[in-house]
């Protein structure tokens, strides 16, 4: 996708994509809930014959698609680990794992937070749900406005919203006060899931894009796997409260991070992209 769209689009471009991810994974849970009442092999058979489609319609939709200019042939191993090698990406990947955290936070350790809170299952679920509304209303239309900025100085802004998130979530442990703050996560959401592989896509040489979204993923779903982790040990050594301020902490530490590096990095990666990276 990112060699399919020019650069100045590309925030948008993922803001969409990551709207259809939204939209199937919440349509998704009717037919699923549907089958799996009936048989867990049949939602098996399902899923799998919905994955076959993936490559059927890329192939379809891409025929005709030449690649970009300039790839460089190198080994699996070198494009492999290109992007830990590059100083800039790791910097960048440290600050930025701090937003991806959030995602695992949100989802899997604030709805045991509320449960210790006294908080009823039905409204959690509530509050969750709302997420995924606020998302697929939002991501195109403030990715769309925000782009003009470029994704670099796009998130400092999410990093701010998920702080407030965190101190929403510490100081009103109850349905109204969960799904305020459960709102202002989502907005940093739309902003970061866009923002983050298009800085990214910004940071690579035009041969190893690949290379650079993969390290990327594996940033990703390192800094989400960790969240119930990190947030368990809070809970049993510090107690909740002091655990959401150490959230707090770390995201606006890593959005002030974001804020004094984006601005170089935006300007360093404005024609670095263009050229290749030299693995050949």
């Amino acid at each position: 996708m990112v060699d399919l769209i020019p650069a100045e689009r590309r925030q948008r471009a993922f803001a969409l994509n990551y709207t259809g991810l939204s939209l199937g994974y919440t349509a998704a849970i009717i037919p699923a809930g549907y089958l799996a009442e009936r048989d867990f092999v049949l939602l098996g058979v399902a899923s799998g014959a919905t994955y076959l489609l993936i490559p059927l319609l890329l192939l379809t939709a891409l025929r005709g698609v030449r690649r970009p200019n300039g790839l460089a042939d190198a080994g699996v191993v070198s494009r492999a680990v290109l992007a830990f090698r590059d100083r800039a990406f790791v910097g960048f990947a440290l600050l930025a794992s701090a937003l991806p955290l959030s995602l695992g936070v949100v989802s899997l350790a604030m709805p045991l937070y509320a449960a210790d809170s006294g908080v009823p299952t039905r409204e959690i679920g509530v509050v969750l749900a709302a997420n995924g509304v606020v998302v697929v209303l939002l991501a195109v239309p403030v990715n769309a406005v925000l782009e003009r900025f470029g994704p670099f100085r796009s998130l400092p802004y999410s990093a701010v919203l998920i702080a407030a998130a965190y101190v929403g979530f510490a100081v009103a442990p109850h349905v109204v006060g969960l799904l305020i703050a459960l709102v202002l996560f989502s907005a940093g959401e739309v902003i970061f899931s866009a923002s983050l592989p298009a800085a990214v896509a910004a940071l690579a040489p035009a041969d190893a894009r690949g290379s650079y979204q993969g390290a990327w993923a594996m940033v990703f779903a390192l800094a989400i796997g960790s969240a119930l982790f990190l947030a368990g040990l809070g809970r049993d050594l510090i107690g909740w409260s002091a655990t959401w301020s150490g959230f707090v902490v770390l995201t606006l530490t890593a959005g002030v991070g974001l804020a004094i590096n984006g601005g170089w990095l935006g300007r360093a990666t404005a024609g670095s992209a263009a050229g290749p990276s030299n693995l050949a």
